[in-house]
């Protein structure tokens, strides 16, 4: 007995080693490639998305909008109904049909390679597919047309490609079943086929939308049954059309989707292909490169990779997730937009942060009526906002109103960069002023210690709900009183002498023993919710001896909740460098995407102690970016801290780089109508115009 169960045991694992042998090796990856990301796992729940500032597509394991049986979410930039974004129907079914009608799918037990291209915007997918004994093996190639490419200069719509290169083990017959949308989600309510095979569907959710798709057979054109040959490919390209009319486009949305689709087919697959990798080159004439941490280039290009892909050139700003999903807060815009991910673009790509400074201009009647429902004058930009710019978050979150003053920041900074009166005129300043107002409405004065308080407020440290004098909230209220000053002198026109005022007697709270700032009045020590007093050193800028802004960095870098969002590592980051601390800041740069990642493709979480698959926390890119920007290359826009030197008009420096890091270079700054490239090494550095 003992000899049979010993045979039994050799020959199981005889068998094992044989079923091991007998699987094919997994297709090679490469790890720390600075431009490439890749998996080859096709149970991969986290998926990556492509976007191109328009509309934005989560991608699955087999290179479409799909993942695990079910359709992912695809979003338009600014297609808001009743305040939330909404989805468009699902464009990514191909349907393909083997021996007795059963489907095509993911073989999972192939060899499987996803690759996501950051340098040219596009995913491609190694898979096999399998139907019963029938096997197609291949690549699935995706790509979100740049509206920038030339050809897609005569679109009005934004436009997703797929293209299927299938590869048959037998010859025979397939059937092709969906070549069009899926799952339609309910309002999109106007259907229709069009003489070319083109199918349309429209809604007149959030002012009218329209999706359209096409698709072209390679080897038998539009046949239902296909006739394949063992080796010869089958080629399948998909086109998928959406437009708008929040997006500036005009005319009717379906037939500008139905004329993009009629272009994208005329075009066909190369040159659109070809146009869209030249188009996303171009943008990374813009880059941030560093030399001595191959895996923090790789996190830096894949954090910008995804702001840009949901940035675009339009009257609408960008939500925390991005163009990756709107299932966490509606897509709303917050500060998010304004002060972590605007300032992380400005510098290198300020057409795209304009869009984000002129959506606070189009919502600035919604802003005013926040004010007027409070009795108050000026603009109270809303926490939450969305189409209008009336205030959608609750209570107590509604009363987070330091964000008015961070809109009038990004404001100035966007002219700053640009010296655009002509833009100051109509759209900045209407804005600033309009905030400067409000504060002098809010603010409190006190005559028995003659300062102005601003009361019941709720500060960046949320936890603390609803206090008084907020430190961040009456510093940024004092900057922005600030700047409306300078911005009336800019165009020659006469300041309200209450501006200055308010802003020489503004309470900042203070403990002069402790020679540290307070986050607000009755503050005991509690744990902070993110870093909150620490913004007044970045990106307030405030004016404070060098052994207050230690001291209070020191403190309440201790209390910030460890499992917080990633910004607050981000300024820590920037704030420890600008300390001249660089191994300290190396540390919270590291802090500030590393626990936050999630799969192969790097996707941005909220927060460390949780998953959102197929979700990228945008914000916490922008944060990380500027870790970078504004800590190790040390740049300051509008305001001179201590130590920093003047490098062009309103344009400071102070570096500070990593013990590792051998160089940072900051390609392509567009600074006040002219181009220039920063290199930063550790014994120093130089600007060279471009």
């Amino acid at each position: 007995m003992r000899k049979l169960i010993s045979s039994l045991g050799v020959l199981a694992v005889v068998m094992v080693a044989v079923a091991l042998l007998s699987r094919p090796a997994p297709l090679p990856i490469k790890s720390l490639d600075p431009w490439i990301l890749q998996s080859n796992d096709p149970n991969n729940p986290h998926g990556t998305y492509l976007a191109n500032g328009y509309i934005g597509a989560k991608i699955g394991p087999t290179g479409t909008a799909f993942n695990d049986s079910r359709p992912l979410p695809t979003l338009m930039a600014g297609l808001y109904d009743n305040e939330s974004l909404v989805h468009l129907p699902d464009w990514s079914p191909m349907e393909l049909y083997g021996p007795f009608g059963k489907t095509f799918e993911l073989d999972v037990k192939a060899p499987y390679r996803q690759t996501l291209n950051m340098r040219e915007g596009w995913v491609e997918t190694e898979l096999t597919l399998k139907s019963r004994w029938q096997r197609l093996s291949g690549s699935v190639t995706t790509f979100v047309l740049r509206n920038e490419a030339p050809e897609a200069g005569e679109l009005k719509a934004g436009l997703i490609v797929v293209r299927y290169t299938l590869v048959p083990k037998w010859s025979g017959r397939v059937r092709l079943g969906s070549l069009n949308l899926g799952s339609i989600p309910k309002g999109w309510d106007r259907s229709r086929t069009m003489p070319d095979g083109s199918q349309v569907i429209s809604t007149s959710k959030g002012g009218g939308a329209a999706l359209a798709v096409a698709a072209d057979v390679g080897s038998e054109t539009g046949a239902e049954l296909v006739q394949v040959r063992r080796g010869v490919p089958l080629v399948i390209t998909k086109y998928i059309a959406a437009s708008s009319r929040v997006t500036g486009w005009e005319g009717d949305p379906s037939q500008n989707a139905l004329q993009a689709l009629k272009i994208a087919r005329d075009t066909g697959f190369e040159k659109l292909f070809n146009e869209h990798k030249r188009a996303w080159r171009d943008l990374w004439n813009a880059d941030i490169v560093i030399d001595g941490d191959p895996e923090a280039q790789q996190t830096v290009r894949a954090l910008m990779f995804y702001l840009l892909s949901s940035a675009g050139r339009g009257p609408w700003s960008v939500q925390p997730l991005g163009l990756s999903s709107s299932e966490y807060w509606g897509g709303h815009i917050f500060w998010d937009a304004d002060i972590w991910m605007y300032p992380a673009l400005l510098l290198q790509h300020p057409d795209f942060a304009r869009s984000m400074v002129d959506y606070r201009f189009k919502t600035l009647p919604g802003a005013k009526e926040n004010a007027r429902k409070r009795g108050l004058v000026g603009a109270e930009y809303a926490w939450e906002s969305a189409s209008t710019g009336l205030e959608t978050a609750p209570e107590p979150y509604n009363n987070e109103r330091h964000i008015t003053s961070d809109v009038a920041l990004a404001q100035w900074q966007y002219y700053l960069a640009t010296q655009d009166k002509k833009w100051l005129t109509e759209h900045g300043w209407p804005v600033i002023k309009s905030a400067a107002d409000y504060w002098l409405a809010r603010s409190k004065y006190s005559s028995d210690q003659d300062r102005y308080e601003i009361l019941q407020v709720v500060p960046p440290d949320e936890n603390a709900e609803i206090v008084n004098n907020s430190v961040y909230t009456n510093t940024a209220a004092r900057l922005n009183l600030e700047i409306a000053t300078r911005a009336a002198d800019v165009l020659g026109v006469p300041p309200d002498p209450e501006w200055a005022n308010v802003a020489s007697k503004m309470y900042i709270p203070f403990d002069p023993k402790e020679n540290r700032y307070v986050e607000f009045d009755g503050y005991d020590g509690q744990t902070t919710k993110q870093a909150d007093v620490e913004l007044m050193i970045y990106p307030l800028c405030a004016t404070m001896p060098d052994s207050v802004r230690a001291n209070t960095f020191d403190y309440y870098k201790e209390r910030a909740h460890k499992n917080g969002p990633a910004m607050t590592s981000s300024i820590h980051a920037i704030v420890a460098a600008e300390l001249d601390r660089p191994e300290e800041a190396y540390g919270h740069f590291v802090n500030s995407y590393k626990p936050f990642l999630r799969g192969p493709f790097l996707m941005f979480n909220e927060k460390q102690s949780q998953t959102w698959d197929n979700t990228c926390f945008v914000t916490g890119c922008g944060g990380a970016l500027q870790s970078a920007l504004y800590g190790f290359a040390g740049l300051r826009i509008g305001q001179q801290p201590d130590g920093f030197a003047e490098i062009l008009p309103e344009l400071y420096i102070k570096p500070c780089l990593p013990p590792k890091w051998k160089s940072i270079e900051v390609r392509n700054i567009r600074w006040q109508g002219k181009n220039y490239d920063l290199v930063v090494k550790q014994k120093g550095w130089r600007l060279r115009g471009r």
